[in-house]
C-alpha cells in the first residue's frame, strides 16, 4: 500500500517543472519530454513547435545523455516510473 500526502492549498507544479528540476533539462527540453510523456511523436512535435525536427532531435540526445537512457522507449519508462512520474 501507498500513502500520498498532498497539501490541497498548494498549486501543483507544471510536468515541465518537475523535469527540469529533477533531471537537469532546459525549459525546450522539459517541454519535448512532456510532450514524449503525452505520446506525441517527434515530427508532430517539430510542426507544432515550429523547430526542425534535426533541433528537436538535438534536444532528445541531450535528455538522453541527462537522464543516461539511449532510447525513447526508455525515456519514457523513466520518466513515467522514475520520480517525475508521481507528478504526472
Amino acid at each position: 500500500a501507498i500513502l500520498f500526502v498532498t497539501d490541497p492549498e498548494q498549486a501543483d507544479q507544471p510536468p515541465e517543472a518537475v523535469l527540469r528540476r529533477l533531471y537537469g533539462l532546459t525549459p525546450a527540453e522539459a517541454r519535448l519530454a512532456a510532450r514524449l510523456l503525452a505520446g506525441q511523436e517527434l515530427n508532430a512535435i517539430a510542426a507544432e513547435t515550429s523547430v526542425s525536427t534535426s533541433t528537436v532531435r538535438s534536444h532528445l540526445k541531450a535528455i538522453f545523455a541527462k537522464t543516461g537512457v539511449t532510447r525513447q522507449s526508455e525515456l519514457v519508462r523513466l520518466l513515467l516510473r522514475g520520480p517525475a512520474g508521481l507528478a504526472f
